[in-house]
């Protein structure tokens, strides 16, 4: 994605599903190690998430990048 990157494509990424079913419980268990995320914030992480990935996808088709596929 990024010239002269010399980090590798992962393709499959462009077609893989995005399982977030497990998200909240994924939050709850980071939170019991020490990250400091609110209280309630596990039901709003799947919109932020969502929120993020749109952002990137509309920065990718603004800046031309294409799959190489």
């Amino acid at each position: 994605m990024s010239e002269g990157s010399i980090m590798p494509a992962y393709p499959f990424l462009l077609t893989q599903n995005l399982d977030t079913s497990s998200t909240a419980s994924k939050i709850n268990a980071m939170r019991s190690l020490g990250v400091p995320y609110e209280k309630g914030y596990e039901k709003q992480a799947n919109q932020d998430l969502m929120a993020q990935a749109n952002g990137i996808r509309i920065n990718l088709k603004i800046e031309g990048i294409r799959s190489a596929g």
